[in-house]
């Protein structure tokens, strides 16, 4: 039988388009007249050649570079002869296609700033599209006419093809992140049964290793067999998670520095040996070199208890899969902000819980940032996770003041997690394109540490954050230290009254307050449970005596944290006592992203002006409106603002402790002010009537409330239900300790008459 070649490939490609595409408007032919003399894939849409497609063998990673200078020459030849606008480069497993643009159309990248514009042709996507990820050779050209799977990837390019020639644009960030995923997650299953038989044989002192691993993050001892194949899943995880972090970053890096990328491609050719032995050395041996090489990211690519773990065989072929798919992108061609976005995607799921962490979309923190930021200053954040906050502070000074060297050694951040911490350095690095321009080196501020432990002065101009909304009965469940009650309680004891339930974002509040100096400002989104709920009246006044709280903004239609269980409002407050202060309530009635729209590319200088002008304008909507009575309400299309007297904001916290109530319809708030300030004798409290008493708090809902995510229900009978719990444990309980729950959304639209009660007096 003949040996396949790329030209039986390109057959098979074609005929399967021409299947798959028809429906769409798609034809494809097999073009033999090309500049190289091998044939390529002419695409058309609705009869019209609209690209070229220009094949290789699966073992030619599409990052390379001499492939993409020889394949962007050919682009310019089909574009003066055939008039075609896109053009494509597909090693069988991935497919990059290319536009040629406009100069005035054309993103600036990381490699612009390193070496300036090259071509005009440029990726459609910043990432890959898949078409037979696992080919190895072109003996598997038959795949793409015979697997399901490859067929899916293909009809899937076609269909974003036809939105990119409809004029849509395509981010593909989010498919890359759940592919890094999905290989992080396989290779942890995978690994997971063989992890815990060496952790019970104590090979190459896994149990020692889990041990430190269970002490540094202060989880008490496995209780049973359940907990402990529980507590080695995370930490198997967390091996992978961080191994797919370097290997990003260094591919990053090495984008950038043709040494790195030689290190890279020679280590790459020695990668195919089935021995996690090998495998491990020889990528320990290129995260030495890059520390070597850069002469920093210790903290990046150094040594941690889980990278002392030796890799499980069976975690070899995701690893390796991940790899080549990472290995196909060309960092360089890519947009910083878009490479922020994939690492901070990537802290896995569990990780998120335990710590209350919900990554700030973009919106939302320039938001908080264009209110509080002045003229540059000492700022940091305390819970910064990926760095968002600080990355986001720089580019609002960058447009605001211009680019100035000097305000990289403003900014700080803390986070607990060494994995988010590790993020936040990374994307700031990424982020200092002059830094890296000039050949200067940066080291980012950032600390991996418990920032109720940190002994700080009160130094900074600003303290921005989105913190943890995690319980306190949670915390001892993440990294916190066992004793994290006895920093908190230190945070809050010259706080009068200051009740134990309150959550933990409550403690950052007042830690972050603190580290202000005089005339510094506090920007934090936060659970708007502090408005209203009794823990927060002892926040609340202490604000009221010792800042100026400046706004607090919440959004009416839309919720901010979309994997959030909470609805959050923002906090912008200026430590400087002033009882004559305003505080404005702002709420929004569009969507943020109609009212001021998505955050345009860094490297966008006039965008970025206009954007934050956009942004600026929505918080100072009624600015000019002198305010003669104690309050008083301004509304337009897209806001409507409750502008407040501290002493009368003073008075519904010690009458009703509700913040909430600015909320309500204009009437509704004219009638709740008036009877507070005795003007208005028709409105009673409920509290004249009835005793309200706290119920039972089982501070483990999931556990005591039934069915849960950890108990679902499997039978029901008269005296008894059956559970089945975590790793399949079935339970039998007697209906003799069950007792009915009534939940919000039980007694929604339900009435009940108060006129016959009668007050306690």
């Amino acid at each position: 039988m003949e040996k396949p070649t790329e030209d039986t490939y390109v057959a098979e490609f074609v005929s399967v388009t021409k299947q798959l595409g028809a429906l769409l408007g798609f034809d494809a032919e097999f073009n033999r007249k090309t500049p190289s003399g091998k044939p390529d894939i002419i695409i058309y849409y609705k009869t019209k050649p609209v690209a070229v497609i220009e094949v290789k063998g699966p073992r030619i990673p599409l990052s390379d570079p001499s492939l993409n200078e020889q394949a962007l020459r050919y682009a310019d030849w089909y574009r003066k002869n055939r008039d075609v606008l896109f053009y494509g480069i597909h090693n069988m497993k991935y497919l990059n296609l290319f536009k040629f643009v406009q100069k005035e159309q054309r993103e600036k990248t990381l490699l612009d700033f390193i070496e300036g514009k090259k071509t005009l042709w440029v990726p459609v996507s910043n990432f890959p599209f898949k078409i037979i990820p696992w080919a190895k050779s072109i003996d598997d050209y038959k795949q793409i006419s015979t697997n399901n799977r490859a067929q899916e990837n293909l009809q899937d390019f076609l269909l974003k093809f036809k939105e990119i020639l409809e004029g849509k644009t395509l981010d593909l960030s989010s498919d890359v992140i759940e592919a890094i995923r999905r290989y992080i997650e396989e290779g942890a299953n995978r690994g997971l049964t063989k992890f815990e038989d060496m952790y019970r044989r104590n090979e190459e002192n896994v149990r020692e290793l889990f041990e430190a691993w269970r002490s540094e993050r202060s989880l008490d001892k496995p209780k049973n067999d359940s907990q402990l194949r529980e507590f080695l899943g995370l930490m198997i995880k967390e091996q992978l998670y961080t191994f797919s972090m370097k290997v990003l970053f260094y591919l990053v890096l090495q984008s950038i520095d043709a040494e790195m990328a030689a290190k890279l491609k020679e280590n790459l050719a020695s990668v195919e040996p089935s021995d996690p032995l090998i495998f491990k050395r020889i990528f320990d041996m290129l995260f030495a070199y890059a520390i070597d090489k850069t002469g920093d990211f210790e903290e990046v690519f150094g040594t941690n208890t889980v990278d002392k773990l030796p890799l499980v065989d069976a975690t070899l072929q995701p690893l390796k899969e991940l790899i080549s798919y990472l290995s196909q992108i060309r960092w360089s061609e890519i947009n910083v902000d878009v490479i922020g976005r994939i690492f901070e995607g990537l802290i896995y799921t569990e990780r998120r819980h335990l710590l209350g962490q919900h990554f700030t979309d973009t919106s939302v923190v320039d938001l908080i940032l264009a209110a509080t930021l002045k003229s540059p200053g000492r700022l940091i954040d305390p819970a910064c996770g990926s760095g968002t906050f600080l990355v986001r502070a720089l580019n609002y000074w960058r447009a605001k003041y211009g680019y100035k060297k000097e305000n990289y050694q403003l900014i700080e951040g803390i986070d607990i997690d060494k994995l988010a911490s590790m993020l936040s350095k990374i994307n700031l690095y990424i982020q200092a394109i002059k830094e890296i321009e000039e050949k200067t080196k940066y080291y980012p501020k950032i600390r991996h540490s418990d920032f109720f432990k940190e002994m700080l002065p009160p130094e900074f101009s600003y303290v921005t954050t989105n913190p943890p909304y995690t319980r306190q009965e949670e915390m001892a469940m993440a990294f916190y230290d066992k004793e994290y009650k006895k920093w908190l309680d230190e945070t809050v004891k010259d706080i009068p009254d200051w009740s134990k339930r309150a959550s933990i974002y409550a403690y950052f509040l007042v830690k972050g307050a603190k580290l202000l100096k005089e005339g510094g400002r506090l920007g934090f989104v936060v659970e708007n449970s502090w408005l209203n709920a009794e823990y927060g009246s002892p926040l609340k006044i202490w604000f009221l005596d010792n800042f100026t709280v400046e706004y607090v903004i919440e959004s009416l239609v839309e919720r901010w944290f979309e994997d959030a269980a909470v609805i959050t409002n923002i906090i912008i407050a200026e430590k400087r006592k002033n009882p004559y202060s305003v505080t404005q309530f702002l709420f929004l009635r569009k969507k943020l992203a109609e009212i001021f729209g998505a955050a345009p590319p860094a490297s966008d200088l006039v965008a970025n002006q206009r954007y934050y002008e956009r942004i600026e304008d929505v918080v100072s909507r009624g600015a000019g409106i002198k305010l003669d009575n104690d309050y008083i309400i301004f509304e337009d299309e897209d806001v409507r603002k409750v502008m407040i007297k501290k002493h009368t904001l003073k008075t519904i916290e010690s009458k009703l402790g509700r913040w909430g109530i600015l909320k309500g319809p204009k009437k509704y708030l004219e009638l709740v002010l008036n009877f507070l300030e005795g003007k208005d004798t028709r409105l009673r409290l409920l509290s004249d009537f009835i005793t309200i008493e706290r119920g039972l708090t089982t501070n483990a809902n999931e556990i005591f409330y039934l069915p849960s995510k950890h108990w679902k229900s499997l039978e029901e009978s008269e005296n008894y239900l059956t559970l089945k719990g975590p790793s399949h444990k079935i339970v039998k309980l007697s209906k003799h300790y069950l007792k009915p729950l009534i939940r919000t959304a039980h007694i929604e639209n339900s009435s009940y008459c108060v006129s016959t009660l009668k007050s306690k007096s």
